[in-house]
């Protein structure tokens, strides 16, 4: 994140365009100071489709924005993918998400879960559900080196 600061004397305007701040710059109508905050902030409205996941037995809703590359130190949750699941299997967090909390970050690491064959595969809403299905030997669970850009809403 950049912090912008019209110049004293300067009339502040909607700037719509990165040409438009680069014009405002080099006219010294502002200046420009870079930061060491660094934010998500996807862009909507490119046929983003909202997608339903569970996370400790609740629906939740999320923007899956795809895959990414992951910086060293960046924090990583869990993403758990049932590969042969039931109708109306949604992927499940791991139990990091609690009702009302905002502080986590959207990137998710991808473990796939399958259930083996003979078992009978059930609707898995919550990290706990998956744990006991891969204690009793009904699933694996495989970790990818996917990691995906899915903020909740």
């Amino acid at each position: 994140m950049n912090q912008v600061t019209w110049a004293a004397g300067k009339t502040p305007r909607v700037l719509r365009s990165a040409d438009a701040v680069s014009k405002a710059l080099a006219a010294g109508e502002l200046e420009i100071k870079q930061t060491a905050t660094v934010v998500n902030c996807p862009v909507l409205g490119f046929g983003q489709k909202r997608i339903a996941g569970f996370s400790a037995g609740h629906v939740i809703h999320y923007y899956d924005l795809g895959p990414v590359k992951v910086a060293p130190g960046n924090a990583v949750l869990p993403l758990y993918a049932v590969t042969n699941g039931v109708a109306g299997q949604h992927n499940v967090t791991g139990e990091t998400i609690a009702a009302g909390q905002t502080a986590y970050p959207p990137l998710w690491a991808i473990t796939k879960v399958t259930w083996k064959p003979g078992a009978t595969p059930r609707l898995l809403k919550s990290y706990a559900a998956i744990k006991n299905a891969a204690a009793s030997g009904q699933v694996t669970l495989q970790k990818t080196p996917l990691v995906v850009n899915c903020p909740l809403v």
